[in-house]
């Protein structure tokens, strides 16, 4: 079982949530979590044996010495990485994609590779809940190909309980990291934007053809908009605002976290 936790903002409790989420089944079996949202691995910090093995990828560099300026990379450069910029080529590491044309294009020879560190991927284990989680290099902006590297690193389990962090937003992006997931959860709170975020997500798990929960971190904003996630066929649930488990979760939300748990993992999610 794939479960995904999608926000459109940060600050609502998100990642405390899918680590208290992986904690209430270790006792009965093994839990993993998989942290996507790579540019702010918030799980990292609940882990104090984290550790990650560095990450480098390919990207093109401008031999100077060799360009005369023909300017046939900026025009084949369809992600803008190589600019004019006084009256020479200059890149732009983060966003270059490594793929190879403008090597191919410049009549000079004058773009050669470089490998540069693009982040980190690793993991930490806390008895029976295991994390596996990649952190972004300062000034990388390619967050795809970090999860590509953690994915490859840590295949996700069959036949587990997988909670799956997605990166922030409901775009393609961070829908294409939790692409393996069985339930799709948005976490969010009371916001002028909530009843077209909440029939933007309806729409994402209708094409996904799976099940759709909705968390709402306040009881009053659920009663207001219960009417229209269930008529997107979405289940809903009032998990109160929780800032940090330092203290430990009531027992009153401990238990009515379980129970949402269990009725997600339930039948893949059904009731």
């Amino acid at each position: 079982m794939n479960v995904a936790l999608l926000a459109s903002r940060g600050g609502i409790g998100r990642t405390t949530l899918a680590f208290k989420l992986g904690q209430l089944k270790t006792k009965e079996t093994e839990v993993f979590l998989y942290e996507f949202d790579v540019a702010y691995p918030k799980l990292i910090s609940f882990f104090s044996n984290w550790s990650g093995q560095t990450i480098k990828r390919r990207v093109s560099k401008v031999l100077y010495d060799k360009c005369k300026f023909h300017q046939k990379c900026f025009d084949v450069c369809q992600f803008g990485a190589i600019k004019k910029e006084n009256d020479k080529p200059i890149r732009i590491i983060s966003i270059c994609r490594g793929c190879g044309v403008c090597l191919d294009i410049c009549p000079e020879h004058a773009i050669d590779w470089e490998e540069i560190v693009s982040g980190e991927v690793g993991e930490a284990q806390i008895d029976n809940l295991t994390l596996y989680a990649a952190r972004l290099a300062l000034g990388q902006a390619w967050e795809g190909f970090l999860i590509k590297k953690l994915k490859e690193s840590y295949p996700i389990k069959e036949n587990k309980i997988n909670i799956l962090k997605a990166p922030l937003g409901l775009g393609a992006s961070s829908l294409r990291a939790v692409k393996d997931a069985n339930v799709f959860i948005l976490v969010t709170n009371p916001s002028i934007t909530l009843e077209e975020e909440i029939k933007t997500f309806g729409e994402i798990v209708q094409g996904f053809g799976i099940t759709g929960f909705v968390i709402i971190r306040d009881k009053d904003a659920l009663k207001d908009i219960e009417a229209l996630i269930s008529n997107l066929g979405l289940y809903s649930t009032s998990i109160p605002w929780i800032p940090s488990l330092k203290d430990g979760f009531p027992q009153d939300v401990e238990v009515e976290l379980e129970a949402f748990l269990n009725r997600i993992l339930s039948n893949n999610g059904g009731f």
